[in-house]
């Protein structure tokens, strides 16, 4: 993959991004980091995304546009809670979105509104979406379709002046032409719907995937924070982008960067501080706020060890290698391997390294998982932090393609290497502290931060 600079180099000028008063120089790079990162994915992997076909969801339409009139006249004042879907954790019967559950609950729901894009492959989570945008798509159809006649002459001119840049980010005239009127059109919508309700201040998850929604704050004057999802280290590109120039970088904070970065611990914060990203006055360690419940540890066998392999669609291949390297050792030794693909992935891609109860998938909360295994083996996941609340061993893969992310978590001393063809058997003494990485939950911080108070403003999260 290239690095940022390569962006830099190419797009010389940040106001060739201009748009009808909009920068987008930061839309057009993250869309480039998203396609250098997910071209070589699978597209089946992704085959929850488009569920609702604009042909399939007229009556889900009707029900949206009822529910976001409602809003508009009555919901007036209150918290935005931009998610994400599938984010979900279950205890006994109850479902819980990971990221919403805490906050929401400390917020108190009725001075919260939340939104999704899309919904949940599971229903009856506690703090449900109020309003789905994909619930929508029918109506921004027709939009994009109206305003690429009104404004096709600006989108063409756009569209050419980034014309010799365009080619070598693996984007075409077209491309860049749609994917502008995607998000003018939801610019335009976001921007209505944030003047009529007048939100208080708004949570995201996942800047990089909420640029209509974060441009309409920032024009509206509504504050924005995001929440930390998954890791921050030095080679995530959307949040460290060496070699970015100073004309860019006002662009991308006047109109893309939330006001507000909540990380979960001093760690992260000493990262983005060191990014030049955001501000350090920006950062706030609002701590490990997820709903997760920890599971005791079972008592685990001193014979007959557990391996957890975390996987994700972009080193599904390697994972798959790697168990067939010490497959004949793990079986000759009694290791059970426990592989737990990553939620966009298929089930039928690990058939071929399965047997018996040896060498299984599970689908059950990473959590638990976690609480079962005696190693875990992973790449670049972020569930090499989450198993930091745990009595267990850590591994990386090393890979070679995705050295540097390899060697920026082994430098933090949390998990040791691992190579094709050998087994996590020793035991790695690491002296760090959980605290630096996952901090208690500081929910309180975040919404000084935004200047909103508690609901019980009295008690904070348990940790």
């Amino acid at each position: 993959m290239k690095k940022p600079a390569y962006f830099f180099r190419i797009f010389q000028d940040a106001r060739d991004f201009d748009f009808r008063g909009i920068n987008l120089a930061k839309y057009f790079y993250d869309l480039w980091v998203t396609h250098e990162e997910m071209e070589d994915i699978d597209p089946s992997a992704w085959k929850n995304r488009n569920q609702h076909a604009f042909y399939r969801q007229p009556l889900l339409c009707l029900s949206a546009m009822a529910k976001c009139l409602k809003m508009l006249l009555t919901q007036r004042g209150k918290i935005i809670f931009f998610g994400s879907e599938n984010r979900l954790t279950q205890e006994g019967d109850n479902l819980y979105d990971l990221y919403n559950y805490n906050i929401i609950r400390e917020i108190g729901k009725e001075r919260v509104l939340v939104l999704q894009d899309r919904h949940d492959l599971a229903a009856g989570k506690q703090y449900s979406p109020d309003l789905v945008m994909d619930d929508l798509a029918p109506i921004f159809f027709l939009f994009e379709k109206a305003l690429q006649l009104l404004y096709r002459k600006d989108m063409r001119a756009f569209a050419r002046r980034l014309a010799p840049g365009l080619a070598q980010i693996g984007f075409t005239e077209k491309t860049c032409q749609t994917r502008l009127l995607k998000f003018y059109v939801r610019f335009l919508f976001y921007k209505a719907f944030l003047k009529t309700t007048r939100p208080a201040a708004a949570l995201i998850i996942c800047h990089y995937a909420r640029h209509a929604f974060t441009a309409a704050c920032k024009n509206q004057g509504c504050r924005v924070a995001e929440l930390m999802h998954g890791h921050i280290l030095p080679s995530h590109r959307f949040y460290n982008i060496p070699g970015v120039k100073a004309d860019f970088l006002e662009k991308f904070r006047q109109t893309f960067l939330p006001d507000i970065m909540a990380v979960y611990g001093n760690f992260w914060k000493e990262i983005l501080t060191q990014s030049g990203l955001f501000l350090e006055s920006q950062i706030i360690n609002a701590g490990f706020y997820l709903k997760v419940k920890i599971p005791k540890a079972g008592r685990k066998s001193k014979t007959k060890k557990t391996i957890l392999i975390t996987s994700n669609p972009q080193v599904q291949e390697d994972l798959i290698q790697y168990v067939q390297s010490i497959q004949a050792q793990a079986l000759r030794k009694g290791y059970r391997i426990v592989v737990k693909p990553h939620p966009t992935e298929l089930d039928a891609s690990y058939q071929s390294i399965l047997v018996g109860n040896q060498i299984i998938i599970e689908r059950k909360p990473v959590y638990e998982l976690l609480s079962q295994a005696d190693f875990h083996i992973s790449v670049a996941s972020s569930t090499l932090f989450d198993a930091l609340l745990f009595n267990i061993q850590n591994y990386v893969l090393l890979v070679e393609r995705y050295h540097d992310i390899c060697q920026e978590i082994l430098d933090t001393r949390i998990a040791a290497p691992l190579k094709e063809g050998q087994l996590p058997e020793a035991e790695q003494k690491s002296s760090f502290s959980r605290k630096h990485y996952m901090d208690a939950p500081h929910i309180k911080a975040l919404l000084d931060a935004l200047s909103l108070p508690l609901r019980n403003s009295a008690h904070e999260l348990d940790s």
